[in-house]
């Protein structure tokens, strides 16, 4: 499954309850009938009277207290003011020894605070010791740039999310981070640039209640640092934004790759993809390992404690048909995406240095994304 904002991707199979979930669960069984408009809590930031107590609210991930304006304390964390120039916040948690998942995490809330009529861009540096897992259920961090804050925000967790850049609709960015596994080191930074668009005082954030304890460390590193872009992309959409249902065709391949011939494989994908969006397909689901060869009965020569010459032989054309990281191969598949204006998502074997991986690329007419398919902790390989 992939998200129509590729920025969600690695926040899906998230064992977090969002809070959309609980507020829906709360309306649907009538909990929120519980507590009168005029005697119960005035909650901000969209959260809802506790219907077990309703003085005090539900809230968003991100917010606490009893009517949500303040910054939830769980003994790590704090407020930090942006600037026009960048500062760095990193994050550690956990400890080297466990390397069996705790039962509980361990979080650390941050807000991330500028002006009025400001945004605040967040560039994630690096993610050491992070595990990319689906979902980040070990490890990871959130940066709530979104513009509904109800939502929940962008989960990362892979190192290759580092120079990952998000720009906030407003003046305010929660950051959670969690781990229940060894040792995990999240470093941001961040700074305050004008609004894309002006914004009444009132949609700022309002003032807060601030308990501030801190694990973190913060500093301004070199100005000879690239500044990321906050103009729009080139290329958007909003035919079907997140909180509208809506129906598309969806064609599902059944094929396989044409064994040791990349260049042919990616003629037939391309031959595909048409024949899909000739029938309406806006998404093209290929197969796992279509670009390279899922090498399913080869043994490439392995008895125990040798190989055969043959073996090695085709071990070797296989490794040769598996693609670069960006290479050409990848860019010919965005071209094939942007040709048929068509969402592509297609698993392939890539190769880095000894080792191939098993990897997912996604393709749009907007946007690019890569990510290595991963077993628990490690990354699925053959080398």
């Amino acid at each position: 499954m992939v998200p129509f904002n590729i920025d969600y991707q690695e926040t899906l199979g998230s064992h977090f309850m969002s809070f959309i979930d609980l507020s829906m669960v709360n309306e649907l069984y009538g909990c929120k009938k519980i507590c009168e408009a005029t005697k119960s809590a005035q909650c901000e930031m969209g959260g809802f009277p506790n219907p077990n107590d309703c003085s005090k609210c539900v809230c968003p991930g991100g917010y606490a207290g009893d009517t949500c304006n303040e910054r939830p304390d769980e003994g790590c964390g704090s407020k930090i003011d942006a600037t026009p120039e960048w500062k760095e916040l990193t994050d550690v948690l956990g400890n080297y020894g466990v390397w069996q998942p705790l039962e509980d995490y361990t979080k650390c809330y941050y807000w991330i605070e500028s002006p009025e009529n400001t945004d605040i861009v967040v560039e994630i540096v690096s993610l050491v010791g992070h595990q990319a897992v689906d979902g980040c259920i070990f490890t990871g961090v959130e940066i709530k740039t979104n513009e509904d804050q109800k939502l929940t925000g962008f989960r990362f967790c892979a190192p290759q999310d580092a120079g990952k850049t998000l720009v906030s609709s407003s003046n305010r960015v929660p950051i959670i981070t969690w781990n229940k596994i060894a040792r995990s080191t999240t470093v941001l930074r961040f700074r305050h640039v004008p609004a894309a668009k002006p914004r009444p005082s009132s949609s700022t954030h309002r003032k807060t209640i601030e308990r501030s304890t801190t694990t973190s460390s913060t500093k301004t590193p070199s100005s000879t640092a690239p500044t990321p872009s906050t103009a729009p992309p080139p290329c958007t959409t909003t035919d079907h934004p997140s909180s509208v249902l809506f129906q598309m065709s969806i064609a599902i391949v059944q094929a396989g790759s044409i064994l040791y011939d990349t260049p042919a494989t990616l003629d037939k994908l391309e031959r595909l993809t048409k024949e899909a969006t000739d029938k309406g397909a806006k998404l093209v689901l290929f197969p796992e390992a279509f670009i390279g060869g899922y090498p399913k009965g080869s043994d490439f020569g392995i008895v125990l404690g040798t190989r055969s010459m043959e073996g090695r032989e085709e071990f070797s054309k296989y490794f040769n048909s598996a693609i670069e990281e960006n290479g050409a191969e990848s860019r010919r598949i965005a071209e094939i995406a942007i040709t048929n204006n068509v969402f592509i998502v297609v698993g392939v074997v890539e190769r880095s240095g000894g080792t191939l991986y098993c990897s997912v690329l996604t393709n749009t007419a907007c946007s690019y994304g890569r990510r290595v398919v991963i077993s628990l902790v490690t990354k699925s390989m053959i080398s």
